[in-house]
């Protein structure tokens, strides 16, 4: 009885939350309070005076992300179900030397930590309408295909995710054809959650700022866009890394059960990548084969939405059902005392709210599957996040 009124009491708040994030938007447009808050959208004159001039005599821009949740998990011993929480504070200072060259960072700010998580300096319109950069930024499969929701899946918190430190030389994403290459630090073994619950984490690429593993990585990506119509686009990515792992790396894959004790140092990284939008459809997919010693893994998602554009909503603009389901796979026997070793699944069921822009509410369900080797988890989580960007 306990068990069914608990149930009804999380059902309730659920459906509480999103009356909360709906109603106050549901105003009509030729309401007063409409007329009175519509703006129109700023010139490109408007546009380049946004940049401000530093006592240098550089331009220089700020832009920003701010992130609020409310957060409930199944059953999470770290973290206590049903909370708010501030997910994320960013704070990005771009400066422009002139047209060719410009210097970045991103400034995060976590209730537990801070740091400065990106940083690199970028020279522009070389030969090919290439780029080259130098610094800590995105890996080359990251936000491709464009994540949209606040969890990741299952592959790219595993392999994508962290940023890397190194040189690229690439060509935007926009192109007809376009690439990356990277000579980076590489990454280190670590471990993480698929999303908000951290009970169970599987193995994960980890950011490696210093030269600790004394490897470099090698990524390659060469992708093609096809536009077989103006309304329609997809872009096609083949990538893959390779590194050598790190004495620290073969001892943390020593440590897991079933696992052979090889002094391999192989690892590498492979896949395809696929981004595509129809009219209003937004759809993407991905697949990525690796090796770390003798350890194999293997996993892929596929992930589709729709935009719905309310013409006549003062507040409320857009909504956008999504659903993403993915895999990733382990090598080895499933042990119920060591997480790194399941097989797992996850479905994300999410409604992106488009309020204004540059500010979103996205209510997000988690339904996580694991292949224990024993008994089954309850780690199923729900996300309601405010974003705002400036």
């Amino acid at each position: 009885m306990l068990k069914v009124e608990k149930k009804i009491s999380r059902l309730q708040l659920y459906i509480s939350l999103f009356l909360l994030t709906y109603i106050p938007f549901s105003v009509e447009a030729n309401s007063p309070v409409a007329n009175n808050t519509q703006h129109s959208s700023p010139s490109p004159e408007q546009k380049s005076k946004s940049w401000l001039l530093s006592r240098k005599g550089f331009s220089f821009s700020l832009s920003g992300e701010l992130e609020l949740e409310y957060v409930d998990t199944a059953s999470d011993g770290k973290t206590p179900s049903g909370h708010f929480q501030v997910d994320k504070f960013t704070i990005i200072p771009l400066v422009k030397i002139d047209e060719d060259i410009s210097f970045g960072s991103l400034l995060l700010f976590k209730s537990t930590s801070t740091r400065v998580d990106e940083y690199y300096i970028k020279f522009k319109n070389l030969a090919y309408k290439s780029e080259f950069k130098i610094g800590n930024d995105d890996r080359i499969t990251n936000e491709w295909p464009k994540r949209r929701t606040e969890a990741f899946a299952l592959i790219d918190s595993a392999f994508a995710r962290d940023d890397e430190t190194g040189i690229t030389w690439s060509r935007d994403r926009k192109e007809d054809v376009f690439w990356s290459i990277t000579l980076s630090n590489g990454y280190k073994l670590g471990e993480s959650a698929a999303a908000e619950d951290k009970s169970f984490k599987f193995l994960h690429d980890d950011r490696q700022t210093t030269d600790a593993n004394q490897n470099k990585a090698l990524g390659l990506g060469l992708g093609w866009n096809f536009k077989p119509a103006k309304s329609h686009k997809t872009g096609l990515m083949v990538y893959a890394y390779s590194a050598k792992l790190s004495n620290d790396d073969i001892t943390t894959l020593q440590a897991i059960p079933g696992y052979d004790l090889t002094n391999d140092d192989t690892s590498y990284r492979y896949g395809l990548a696929l981004n595509g939008k129809t009219g209003r459809w937004n759809y993407g997919a991905k697949n990525i084969i690796a090796r770390d010693g003798v350890l194999e893994r293997d996993g892929w998602y596929v992930q589709a939405g729709h935009s719905f554009k309310l013409n006549h909503n003062a507040y409320l603009q857009s909504i956008e059902p999504f659903i993403r389901y993915g895999e990733m796979n382990v090598d080895l026997p499933d042990v119920f005392s060591s997480p790194l070793t399941w097989d797992r699944s996850m479905m994300t069921l999410a409604v992106i709210l488009g309020i204004k822009k540059n500010f979103k509410i996205k209510i997000e369900y988690y339904i996580n599957d694991e292949e224990t080797g024993a008994l089954p988890v309850e780690n199923n989580e729900f996300v309601t996040q405010f974003e705002a960007k400036f």
